[in-house]
């Protein structure tokens, strides 16, 4: 039996369940996630526990995706208004705890948070022009979730074994951690994406005879 078949069958013994169930869920795992940030300096096996949450909520995001398809709602306007609701408000609730984090610098942190918002407002207007934005640029969903594992595990293992910061100088103010690392990348990249997907909704436009750029 083929991957595609299995995920045929996986998706069809759940089709029972409302796929919006999935994407509540997929809500409070984020939730929970985004909360574990504050307090993981202190816990550092939340790191271990944020990182389980963030794949459990890629798990319920594809199950919610693939339970749609099951159920023939791929048109459903009302499946795809509530699933894109809940997606985002998990999505904003992980990257405010990775701002909020205690190892994280709040102006970095600001920067890396307000850079995924503009980031998803100009994917919305690329779908609203019909550009295919969705594999432009490194900061799709699994790149984002892909980033910050990677980051909470080097911050986990930086406790672990005595490295907590890249750079540790009090007196001249100069502390920089494996989360501020994270989120800086977080923000050249999400400013990556917003460029590459500028340029396909540039093109988009441009194609279409009946629109000026």
């Amino acid at each position: 039996m083929s991957l595609e078949n299995l995920k045929l069958a996986y998706a069809r013994n759940l089709k029972f369940i409302n796929p919006i169930f999935f994407s509540v869920v997929a809500f409070l795992v984020s939730l929970e996630a985004g909360y574990y940030f504050i307090d993981a300096n202190q816990q550092h096996e939340l790191y271990i526990w944020i990182i389980v949450l963030l794949l459990l909520r890629l798990a319920l995001d594809w199950t919610a995706r693939n339970v749609i398809a099951a159920r023939g709602e791929e048109n459903s306007k009302s499946k795809k208004i509530y699933y894109e609701i809940f997606d985002k408000y998990s999505e904003l609730f992980i990257l405010g705890g990775f701002m909020v984090s205690r190892l994280t610098n709040f102006y970095f942190g600001f920067l890396g948070f307000i850079s995924a918002i503009i980031m998803f407002v100009v994917g919305y207007l690329g779908k609203a022009e019909g550009a295919d934005y969705a594999e432009q640029g490194p900061m799709c969903k699994l790149g984002r979730t892909i980033l910050i594992i990677l980051t909470v595990l080097a911050q986990f293992l930086g406790y672990k074994y005595g490295k907590v910061f890249l750079i540790f100088d009090l007196e001249k103010n100069n502390v920089f951690s494996w989360m501020d690392l994270g989120v800086c990348l977080l923000f050249v990249l999400c400013q990556l994406t917003i460029f590459l997907r500028i340029r396909a909704i540039k093109k988009q436009v441009s194609d279409d005879a009946s629109k000026q750029w």
